[in-house]
């Protein structure tokens, strides 16, 4: 749910596109064929439920395609990454520090797990 003032906002959609396409280059991915829609929903109450204020949401839908990173492979983990870094970004999250301590990466399990 937006702010009023924030939901007014004519720039808002270009605003969160950039959001998405600034978490991908924050991350220094390669990627092409960028495209999505950005949608402006909102919400008027009537009847049993006219207590309720107006409400707006944001919607971002979008795709792009990796580059080939090492070995002809796309390094899809750190588009997924960069997926939630726009995600919290959208939740108000304070942006984090790419290198930041506190957070431990699991390594990656390729193949047949032996217990």
């Amino acid at each position: 749910e937006l702010e009023p003032e924030m939901a007014a906002d004519p720039l808002l959609p270009e605003v969160c596109w950039s959001w998405l396409t600034g978490a991908l280059d924050a991350r220094g991915l390669s990627y092409g064929e960028a495209g999505g829609t950005v949608t402006r929903a909102g919400s008027h109450y009537f009847g049993a439920l006219s207590a309720r204020r107006p409400a707006t949401q944001i919607e971002i839908r979008a795709s792009w395609t990796p580059k080939e990173w090492r070995g002809g492979i796309p390094d899809t983990a750190s588009h997924l990454m960069a997926w939630g870094d726009l995600l919290c970004q959208i939740a108000g999250l304070p942006p984090s520090d790419l290198s930041d301590a506190a957070v431990v990466t699991l390594p990656q399990r390729r193949g047949p797990q032996v217990s």
